[in-house]
């Protein structure tokens, strides 16, 4: 069997197509997609035109990527390589099965897998919809241990105790902008120096540049960062790893649902106004079910913790189960 794992270019988005195809334990091959602009045209529209050039995959810069040995089944992540993997499928690949994570809103009975998280706005309630609890992640027991051996000597300054803090950014309706995460900052770093303890930063893609340049004058305690920006070797498990209570900005899915894989204490920085629709849907059904609570300023290291399953083991299960795959 086949199995094509097409990477979206952005991690939280490419990570999660690589989650499923991890957790299923077969042999994959991994297909890095470049988009180019015409990726921005609405997928219903670009079809349209796609039909008059079978040939090219119209969204993509790097055809050659989906050159090989045809696959058996295509697992991909988001609206645009829902485009790519349906391009497949109906111009190259006939016989190919498609697993979609994220609902692309767009011709959602053709994917044979459609698994959206719970708390998205999804009206579509198709044969193949598979809702999950939060996104398909790569925070697994194997991945931290290995991650914990690999950044010890980078945290090994440190106190004993550590608080992970993960920082998003801007999201179309709020999101953590450059003044709430300034504030955001200030409290954990307050938090910290209460507890004796060390921060580890880590920045995300839509994180704003100033915030990074004013980390010196609101980080008191002693802390460790990665800038996203700056590339390099991303110790973002090892934070996960070496945390003994993560605190994470609301307005990304992908970092609640790694942090709460963790098994530790995770608080919600969540104010009033910070986000809503299906961002606020998810952190409120956490705080409803005990699984989180939000950041107020105060770390509790002695906070019991539950587990939020990996919805990439439910995907698996259902590929097991619909198709004995």
């Amino acid at each position: 069997m086949t199995i094509w794992a097409l990477i979206d270019p952005r991690p939280g988005t490419g990570n999660q197509a690589l989650a499923v195809a991890e957790a299923w334990g077969k042999n994959f091959i991994k297909k890095p997609l470049q988009y180019n602009k015409l990726a921005d045209v609405p997928n219903a529209l670009l079809w349209v035109v796609q039909g008059l050039f079978k040939r090219r995959c119209l969204n993509l810069d790097n055809h050659s990527t989906l050159d090989g040995p045809g696959p058996d089944w295509i697992i991909a992540s988001g609206r645009k390589a829902a485009f790519t993997a349906l391009y497949l499928k109906k111009f190259r690949y006939p016989q190919a099965r498609i697993v979609q994570i994220m609902d692309p809103k767009w011709r959602q009975r053709e994917f044979d897998v459609l698994a959206v998280p719970s708390h998205d706005d999804c009206t579509y309630q198709g044969f193949n919809l598979l809702r999950t609890d939060g996104n398909p992640h790569r925070v697994t027991a194997a991945n931290l241990a290995a991650a914990k051996t690999e950044f010890a000597e980078i945290l090994a300054h440190l106190p004993k105790r550590r608080i992970a803090l993960l920082l998003g950014g801007p999201v179309k309706d709020g999101g953590l902008d450059e003044d709430l995460a300034v504030d955001l900052l200030r409290a954990t770093s307050k938090a910290a120096m209460a507890w004796q303890a060390g921060v580890m930063i880590s920045t995300s893609r839509r994180t704003p540049d100033a915030v990074v340049g004013k980390l010196p004058y609101v980080m008191a305690a002693p802390n460790v960062v990665h800038h996203w920006r700056h590339g390099g070797k991303n110790p973002y498990l090892g934070y996960l790893a070496y945390a003994d209570v993560i605190v994470v900005s609301a307005d990304s899915t992908a970092m609640i649902s790694e942090a709460l894989a963790t098994g530790k204490p995770c608080f919600i920085f969540a104010p009033h106004g910070m986000v809503s629709g299906k961002q606020l849907r998810f952190i409120e059904s956490l705080f409803r079910n005990k699984l989180a609570d939000p950041f107020d300023g105060q770390i509790h290291f002695e906070q019991p913790a539950n587990t939020l399953a990996n919805p990439a083991s439910a995907i698996v299960e259902a590929l097991h189960n619909r198709f004995g795959a």
